[in-house]
């Protein structure tokens, strides 16, 4: 009994071990931002965010939350479910990409961004400075 039960136990670790997402990778960069005005776009920029993740099959969703560190306040919360993902097409040549919102260029702000898996479960969390 005790053999079958460590047989059991291996095999399960088996598929939790091949059945995930190893390589996440995220980047966030400015971009310009399209206004009708010069001194607005002077001093805005468009907060854009880049993540690689090496198999979509297990991706349940993405979470972004933008902080602005000197007022310690988030300013942007979205949470992009793999559905939503698929069906907008935000997933250009194997790169979910997006663009979150228009940011002061003179502030610091934190980006985290949270992987979760099929089952809800955080794979990845990764924070940014820009």
């Amino acid at each position: 009994m005790k053999n079958i039960v460590s047989a059991f136990m291996l095999s399960l670790a088996s598929v939790c071990v091949f059945g995930q997402m190893d390589s996440i990778h995220v980047t966030v960069h400015k971009g310009e931002l399209a206004l009708s005005t010069v001194d607005s776009t002077s001093i805005l920029s468009e907060l854009k965010l880049d993540a690689y993740i090496d198999d979509f099959e297990f991706l349940g969703q993405i979470y972004i939350e933008v902080v602005d560190v000197q007022f310690k306040q988030a300013v942007f919360k979205v949470k992009y479910k793999i559905e939503q993902i698929l069906e907008e097409g935000f997933i250009v040549d194997g790169i979910f990409k997006t663009t979150l919102l228009p940011i002061f260029n003179n502030r610091e702000y934190k980006i985290i961004t949270e992987i979760k898996d099929y089952q809800g479960i955080i794979v990845k969390q990764i924070i940014n400075h820009i």
